[in-house]
């Protein structure tokens, strides 16, 4: 043992380098065997892969010309089984009547077989099923969500861009229109400063599409037009004295235009170059735009009149008379004979006959004679009920009490 401490101290110096590489050679041996351990862990517990979904579903809407049948055979359904679905679901909806506002959701196996088609209409939806041998079809009302809003604003040149120009939707601007399209002619009548504020409430269903809309209330207030308030009560809108807004007829023939020729005994006539009467109103409008009746009536000419073009005229009763002049074309399914409603659209603008350019000839009569249709006053078709005027002044202050005051 002497002998080897001695050794010791005379090779102390070799000793302390033995050491030092044997705890090198330790540490590095500890280290690859942790790395080891983890990547043998790390494959011991590796994921799982993601199972395969027990179903494909499809979804889709019908496009113009998309039929049902076509949609299940693109889906590589037999043309039995498509046969099947589509009289299935025509006990319950007319699937020659999809359109593209409709949509569906058509669930298969991974086998390709067919486990169920969903398809939405309005505020319905239609579920097609297999049982057994038989197959059903089931009808199901979708959650809507109802959201009331409100908004104000300035016009600075037409409501149109005032109303797009602070983000209201255009189904809302059109219906804040219809109301009062028997008062207003909003792109005849409407001056810088004018200002409106409206009401309405909206329908969603689970996926955010509307399905309604229904204003409650609205104001417009204009230099040229003076002040116009409408207010829903009995499905209708009345103004503040109970009256309907609803008249005889409408205010203009069509929506968007401007008047290039007003009602004269001496204008001068730009194709013949001479003075004589026009006793009529020319609208200047884009070729095919929509030319509505103003009222109810009967047709009692179509075709080709003169000067005129292809001309209509309309008897709306036993005093007034309307005619629509220099037409592209008429509505599909109009003749002599047939019944009309106010609003209806009966033509299209054109530059037929005696004419410079694109515009609609419009002419009123009254008991025979022309009149000037801008000039007339129409009476309301129809009033609040005596017995109900306490309940609709209630409800015209609940409604648009707050909005006239946010007006301002």
């Amino acid at each position: 043992m002497n002998k080897i401490i001695a050794w010791i101290r005379v090779h102390q110096d070799f000793c302390k380098e033995v050491a030092r590489v044997g705890v090198w050679v330790g540490t590095l041996s500890l280290a690859v065997m942790t790395v080891l351990w983890f990547f043998s862990r790390s494959r011991l517990e590796k994921t799982p892969p993601t199972p395969t979904p027990a179903v494909v579903k499809t979804v889709g809407s019908f496009t113009p010309g998309t039929l049902l049948y076509s949609v299940l055979k693109k889906a590589n359904l037999s043309a039995e089984t498509s046969f099947q679905i589509v009289q299935c679901l025509s006990t319950s909806v007319n699937p020659q009547t999809l359109k593209e506002s409709d949509r569906y959701e058509l669930t298969l196996s991974t086998g390709g077989v067919f486990l169920g088609l969903n398809v939405i209409r309005d505020r319905t939806q239609f579920l097609v099923e297999r049982s057994s041998a038989s197959w059903v079809v089931r009808t199901k009302p979708l959650e809507i969500t109802r959201t009331d809003k409100k908004a104000t604003g300035t016009v600075k040149d037409s409501l149109w861009n005032a109303m797009i120009g602070s983000g209201l939707d255009p189904t809302l601007i059109v219906t804040f229109a219809d109301i009062f399209s028997w008062s207003v002619d909003f792109l005849t009548e409407t001056r810088q400063g004018d200002r409106y504020a409206v009401s309405w409430q909206e329908e969603r269903t689970p996926d955010g599409r509307r399905v309604g809309l229904t204003v409650w209330a609205a104001v417009y207030e204009g230099k040229g037009t003076g002040k116009h308030t409408a207010t829903r009560f009995m499905d209708d809108y009345y103004e503040g004295s109970g009256q309907s807004l609803r008249k005889a007829f409408l205010h203009a023939p069509l929506n968007f235009r401007r008047i290039s020729s007003g009602f004269t005994h001496r204008r001068f006539h730009p194709v013949h170059r001479i003075y004589r009467p026009h006793l009529g109103i020319d609208y200047a409008a884009a070729r095919g735009t929509p030319v509505v009746t103003i009222g109810d009536g009967t047709i009692t000419f179509k075709g080709w009149k003169s000067g005129f073009g292809n001309y209509m005229e309309v008897r709306h009763n036993g005093t007034y008379t309307t005619g629509y002049g220099h037409l592209n074309g008429f509505a599909r399914g109009l003749n002599r004979g047939t019944h009309v409603k106010q609003g209806q659209v009966i033509a299209y603008v054109g530059s037929t006959g005696v004419s410079t350019g694109p515009h609609l000839d419009f002419r009123v009569r009254k008991n025979g004679t022309p009149v000037n249709f801008l000039t007339l006053k129409f009476p309301a078709l129809a009033s609040v009920p005596a017995s109900r005027l306490g309940e609709f002044n209630t409800v015209r202050q609940n409604l648009l009490g707050p909005l006239e005051k946010e007006k301002e």
